[in-house]
This record gives C-alpha cells, sequence and structure tokens, in this order.
C-alpha cells in the first residue's frame, strides 16, 4: 500500500490519487503498472513537477485503491481514469502509463481525443504480452499467494547486475508485488490475457512516444514497434541496458526523454 493518500469515489470503488508539481501547470497523469503502485514513478516527479502538475494514482486493485472481485476490463479501467479526472476537473492531460497502465493510455487516447495532448507507452503492448505465462503465474498465486510472483517476476524484469548494484530499488519493487491484492492481480491478469487494442491504435491522433527497454522480457521490442506502426504520430525509443522497468533501470535517460517530448 501507498502512504496515506486522498481519493475519490467513482464507478463505485476508491481510487487513490496523489498531486506534484504546481497548480495551474499543464496536467501529466502517470499510470503505473502491474503489481506496482504510485511510487514507480518516484524517479519522476522531480524532472516533471519542475514543469507539470504531475498526477499520479492507483489503478483498481492496486496500491491504496480498492481491489474488487470479479472481472476487470479495460473497458472499466478506462472509464476509472475518465471519471477521476472529471472529479478533480481536468478537462485535459498528457498521459504516461507503464505496462497495463500504457494499456490504459491506448484506450484513453483513442477513445477520448479531446482529453489527452500527448501519449507516452513504456514497456507496454496492443496484445496480450507473454501470453504463455499468465496461467502460471495464476495457479502459482492460487497456491502460495503473491509472496510465490516475488522472484520470477524480479527475474523477469531485471538482471543481475542491475539487482547486485541496485538492491534498495529492487527490494521496493518486491515490496510492491507481496502487497498487491491477490483479487487485484487476479482481475488485471484477465484482462491482460483478453487484450487486443490493435484496432485501437489508428484512431490515436495523439503525439505517441513509444518507450522500450532493450533487454526487456516482458511487452517486447516487437511489441513496441507493432504499436508505432499502427499509431499514425508514433516515434519509438529503445533504451540499452534495461528491461520492463526503463524508468528505474535508466532513470536519466528515461527522464530525458519524457521533458524532450513533452516540450516539442
Amino acid at each position: 500500500m501507498g502512504d496515506s493518500l486522498p481519493y475519490v469515489r467513482v464507478n463505485g470503488i476508491r481510487v487513490a490519487y496523489r498531486f506534484d508539481g504546481k497548480e495551474g501547470a499543464p496536467v501529466v497523469t502517470l499510470s503505473h503498472g502491474l503489481l506496482a503502485d504510485y511510487r514507480m514513478w518516484d524517479p519522476q516527479v522531480d524532472a516533471l513537477a519542475a514543469r507539470f502538475r504531475v498526477l499520479r494514482y492507483d489503478i483498481r486493485g492496486h496500491g491504496a485503491s480498492d481491489a474488487p472481485d470479479g472481472p476487470y476490463s479495460f473497458e472499466v479501467l478506462d472509464a476509472d481514469l475518465v471519471a477521476l479526472l472529471d472529479a478533480l476537473e481536468i478537462a485535459r492531460t498528457h498521459f504516461l502509463g507503464h505496462s497495463i497502465g500504457g494499456m490504459i493510455g491506448q484506450r484513453f487516447a483513442a477513445c477520448h481525443p479531446g482529453r489527452i495532448g500527448r501519449l507516452i507507452l513504456a514497456g507496454t503492448s496492443a496484445t496480450t504480452p507473454v501470453a504463455s505465462a499468465w496461467e502460471g503465474w495464476l495457479d502459482t498465486i492460487r497456491r502460495g499467494g503473491m509472496q510465490g510472483l516475488v522472484e520470477s517476476m524480479l527475474d523477469r524484469w531485471f538482471d543481475d547486475a542491475f539487482r547486485a548494484a541496485h538492491p534498495e530499488e529492487v527490494a521496493r519493487v518486491a515490496d510492491a508485488v507481496r502487497a498487491s491484492p491477490a483479487a487485484g492481480f487476479v482481475g488485471s491478469a484477465h484482462t491482460i490475457m483478453a487484450l487486443d487494442h490493435m484496432p485501437l491504435l489508428p484512431r490515436i491522433k495523439a503525439p505517441t512516444l513509444i518507450i522500450v527497454g532493450a533487454e526487456t522480457r516482458s511487452a517486447s521490442v516487437a511489441d513496441g514497434e507493432a504499436m508505432r506502426q499502427a499509431i499514425p504520430n508514433a516515434r519509438m525509443i529503445v533504451l540499452p541496458n534495461a528491461r520492463h522497468f526503463a524508468n528505474i533501470e535508466q532513470t536519466a535517460a528515461f527522464n530525458r526523454a519524457l521533458l524532450d517530448f513533452l516540450g516539442s
């Protein structure tokens, strides 16, 4: 769980959020990845808050937001985001999403073109990534709870060199996995297992930046290239020496790419 956060009640659940940066500045909304919470964006906040009003939120099933049982869908996750923006009186926002957050961003940009400025998709895809792995992960949850996922996810997300050099950052990610509600993971996993946003991508009119870690073992470079080709005004950068969490592994390069794109 995150720190004590304010929340709004939308679509029958509480959605927790946090603002940083100056009131009145252009808004950039940050949507975290699977098994994370709003704090995964800590390495980006100072850089962004100097120029933007930064809105971070915990998506349904994660962090300090509610984690109801039952199937989720990207239609529901998109509706949660729109209702949050409405409640906070945000008419238009830039959007940065990682993993499942990027999947939400694809639908948001395609379905609400008047509400988005620029779109950044990091470590994400428009179709189910690593499709063969999800049933095994769900079985792990059924047998042993969230703790059973920690080591396999860390091995997938970070290489040995990064884990040895940055144990505190890796430990924070591990803590977020352990703290994730099982119901939230199950609901999100089934949603991702049904993902096919490729038909939506040509409808995205927002300038779009796709960021992929060169060594990723999750959403692949090929997944990023498929999105780049399908989104009319998209470009892609591949960050070396990074897997799934390029924003943590290559913070300086990631932040530079964000600021250059948002300022262009």
